[in-house]
């Protein structure tokens, strides 16, 4: 039998995001200087639109990654408690794919944190999941069947060697014994290159309910910034979701931007990668 908590400290006050604009004053002029003007400001948004595009259709934003926005309603719970469950002999680990075996089986109760609503649960059925390959997981969706029940699960952003304490997405509850385990990837993805923190170009503090972002090079970095972290856990991460956050417009050299991040917390947050149009 085993035993684990994972617990996040709520935040006392919400904190929004904030970044110092630079405005150009627009010198007064003939009519046909503004109308230039104005076809030359349609012409950059249109640019910055197609470039912001870019970043998220790279990142796959659609395949487990959540924008950070809404904070967790205040009444739902602080603690998730998870239990291993009683499995027949040689059933675990179970090899789910060439590079991917499930570790432990779980019945967790506390808060859920698959989609971002961290709402409370109760004997939810949950695994540990490792990543055996040498390169960093994208995304991966997988089923399994304990005892001739199907539950589904999803992962995104598994470093090589890391493991994740994911639970069903249906949030379906868990059988009080393991007796038959079966199961097989629906789809596994991998980074084609590696992804990084830019950790010669961009610093991070991050702070219970913020993370802050600061250009530590000596060039301005003039495209949108995503910023993709991950609650932590023993030896490797809780929840198969990836968090990120934008940072609109980039970030002078030496400047700060300061993100509303309500899932970041001091003790178990990790950045995981950051993009932006070089």
């Amino acid at each position: 039998m085993g035993f684990a908590c994972f617990e996040r400290k709520m935040k006392n006050t919400e904190k929004k995001s904030k970044q110092t604009q630079k405005h150009s004053k627009i010198p007064a002029g003939l009519p046909e200087f503004l109308a230039a003007a104005g076809i030359f400001a349609l012409v950059f948004i249109m640019i910055f639109c197609i470039r912001s595009c870019d970043i998220i259709s790279d990142s796959d934003a659609d395949d487990g990654i959540y924008e950070d926005t809404v904070s967790p309603a205040e009444d739902t719970p602080t603690s998730t408690f998870l239990d291993t469950i009683p499995t027949a002999e040689e059933i675990l680990p179970f090899s789910l794919a060439a590079n991917i075996t499930i570790d432990q089986v779980y019945t967790a109760t506390g808060y859920f944190p698959e989609d971002g609503s961290d709402e409370a649960v109760e004997n939810v059925l949950a695994v540990r999941l490792t990543n055996n390959s040498n390169r960093t997981l994208e995304y991966l969706t997988f089923s399994i069947d304990v005892n001739g029940e199907s539950y589904p699960f999803s992962v995104s952003t598994l470093p090589a060697g890391k493991s994740v304490y994911v639970f069903n997405s249906e949030r379906k509850t868990a059988p009080d014994t393991v007796s038959v385990l079966d199961g097989k990837e629906e789809l596994e993805i991998y980074f084609s290159k590696e992804p990084s923190a830019m950790a010669d170009t961009l610093s991070y503090e991050i702070q219970n309910g913020t993370i802050v972002v600061t250009n530590i090079s000596e060039k301005e970095i003039k495209s949108d910034i995503m910023v993709y972290y991950k609650s932590t856990a023993d030896s490797g991460y809780f929840g198969g979701i990836t968090y990120r956050f934008r940072i609109g417009g980039g970030l002078a050299a030496g400047q700060s931007f300061s993100a509303y991040a309500p899932h970041a917390y001091t003790h178990m947050t990790e950045i995981m990668f950051a993009q932006y149009e070089e």
